[in-house]
């Protein structure tokens, strides 16, 4: 005798990430992410084997349900509403390291960042923070106009971090001191080795980060309107959350000189987030004759 158990699978692009709720459905534990290259149409259903050519298995389906996003509306920012980005409402932090401290100016909707820090990667970050301390979902643009290469690997992008500890879980979208790489970081937990994913990119360059929930998504644009979805990964968040622009020299005896353009910040609670899901999803239910037992011969 099976306990019933709930069965989600998610496909962001090449992203895919398993769920399984042993209760009723609305407490979700994450399983995934995963990568699996696909082509662009897929073949989305319910599957029953009985792994036995001599044997016929049955399984008793029920609440089957297919979620479509409508086109084109990967990382749907209308939704969200818009946070105060004037200089009064930004909180500034030299993360880890502080040999050389950090600073930043506002004018005209420029925002010059100058940061030291060994990295923000590995165990640990050590960077200049400019951020806001926020609740709930949020999303954060801003396009990387220039950054001074201090070395190859300095860092200027967008980040959602959990806490403003050094070894925080946290999501980054940054342009490196090259100007040729997009890269997406992540760290899963609190002590958690980071993780990336990189991609050939051009100086300037636009950075998305997008918190839903546990789930953290960065984007990539070269020109602020078409956006590619570099990564997703599911990171258990508390509801206050840093979201701001975050610049490392990966230096600590050199200071790196970012300029950020066109910042933007929105947020919405986790009500409305549910609400919005609800509303915007293209809803493939089954006939409830369709239910009950499935039978599959091998």
């Amino acid at each position: 005798q099976y306990t019933p158990t709930w069965l989600r699978l998610d496909k962001r692009a090449q992203y895919f990430n398993a769920s399984v709720s042993n209760d009723d459905g609305a407490t979700w534990n994450p399983l995934g992410p995963i990568m699996v290259n696909m082509e662009d149409t897929v073949q989305v259903g319910f599957a029953v084997t009985a792994t036995d050519n001599q044997r016929i298995a049955h399984a008793e389906l029920q609440n089957l349900q297919i979620l479509v996003p409508p086109e084109g509306a990967a990382s749907p920012i209308e939704d969200y509403t818009d946070v105060d980005i004037g200089w009064d409402n930004w909180n500034t932090a030299d993360i880890k390291y502080r040999p050389l401290p950090g600073s930043e100016e506002i004018v005209d909707g420029r925002y010059t960042v100058h940061g030291s820090g060994h990295y923000i990667g590995g165990y640990t970050d050590g960077f200049r923070f400019v951020y806001q301390e926020l609740e709930g979902d949020a999303v954060i643009t801003a396009r990387v106009e220039s950054l001074t290469r201090t070395e190859y690997w300095a860092q200027a992008g967008a980040t959602i971090r959990d806490t403003l500890a050094e070894d925080s879980p946290h999501s980054l979208m940054f342009l490196n001191g090259s100007g040729y790489h997009h890269s997406m970081y992540y760290r899963g937990g609190k002590r958690h080795y980071t993780r990336g994913m990189h991609t050939r990119g051009v100086q300037p360059g636009w950075m998305r980060v997008e918190r839903k929930g546990d789930r953290l998504y960065g984007y990539r644009s070269e020109d602020g309107e078409t956006w590619e979805e570099l990564g997703i990964q599911n990171i258990p968040f508390e509801d206050t959350i840093y979201v701001g622009l975050a610049v490392s020299a990966r230096n600590v005896r050199k200071l790196a000189d970012a300029v950020f353009t066109d910042v933007e910040i929105k947020t919405r609670s986790k009500a409305i987030e549910e609400e919005i899901l609800v509303q915007t999803m293209q809803r493939h239910q089954f006939p409830r004759e369709t239910l009950g037992c499935f039978d599959t011969e091998l």
